[in-house]
């Protein structure tokens, strides 16, 4: 990158031969960190070049996955806003936040900056299991169904991560939220939620089954032998964090939907 002088990189070119689209080095470079940081470190020197007439909406969603609030506040001095979403797809850009391994400093740089926060921005947090987004996301929201919705998305979800995150959301509701009440289902929400909770992880330990049950090598086998035990001690957990609600919380059918999956953790879980 360093071979090329500034102006160059602003010069359209033909990302493929299938692609009839033409970008400049500049806005490719978006998609990566280390090449646009590169690319950054040429431009950055010269203040006259603005930026804004280049890097479209597109770009500044792939930046948002990566940038710190360094480079936000530098693009932003420059006539790049990270804020602005694309217009395009109605998509906010503090979604893009949540693909950071570390979005908290860049969510506070969104929110600080008086941008009001997206009305499924808990629950898209739970659905990338994106840990340290739903905490931050939590202290700063008050929406029950986001906080719901988001409950629900953890308790779908199979990932170790997301036996955290639906921990740590059962233990902190929205304020004024009320467990007790019924939804549309006419059962409480920790009973949908262990309808979910069983419903998945028995699904999901049919699939590894199913794997086994084919040709697969010895390395294989132990992968897949330690991903299904994974997936029943996530369910587990879960199970476990509702009980510790100290709520009654039982629904017909979800304990031999277990036993019959062969998942006997998740089956003592419910006899608890």
């Amino acid at each position: 990158m360093s071979a090329i002088e500034p102006q160059d990189l602003f010069k359209p070119f033909s990302v493929n031969a299938e692609n009839s689209g033409r970008k400049s080095i500049l806005q490719f470079t978006t998609r990566d960190a280390q090449l646009f940081q590169g690319c950054w470190e040429r431009l950055r020197p010269i203040p006259e070049i603005r930026l804004s007439s280049t890097l479209g909406s597109t770009e500044i969603m792939n930046l948002c996955k990566f940038a710190g609030k360094d480079l936000a506040n530098q693009l932003l001095h420059r006539g790049v806003d990270l804020r602005i979403p694309n217009p395009n797809n109605g998509v906010p850009n503090w979604h893009q936040l949540l693909y950071q391994q570390n979005p908290e400093p860049m969510l506070y740089w969104f929110w600080s900056r008086g941008t009001e926060l997206p009305g499924d921005l808990l629950t898209y947090a739970a659905r990338r299991n994106c840990v340290a987004g739903v905490v931050w996301i939590s202290n700063h929201t008050e929406s029950h169904d986001d906080w719901r919705q988001a409950v629900s998305a953890a308790a779908d979800k199979v990932e170790r991560e997301s036996a955290e995150i639906f921990e740590f959301l059962i233990q902190h509701p929205p304020p004024g939220y009320r467990r007790d009440g019924t939804g549309r289902t006419g059962r409480t929400l920790s009973e949908d939620l262990l309808i979910t909770i069983v419903g998945r992880a028995c699904s999901k330990s049919r699939v590894y089954d199913l794997l086994l049950s084919g040709e697969c090598s010895n390395s294989d086998i132990q992968r897949l032998q330690s991903d299904k035990a994974w997936l029943e001690e996530v369910a587990v957990q879960k199970i476990q964090t509702i009980q510790g609600l100290n709520e009654t919380a039982g629904v017909v059918g979800i304990k031999v939907q277990a036993r019959e999956a062969g998942l006997k953790l998740v089956t003592e879980a419910l006899e608890t």
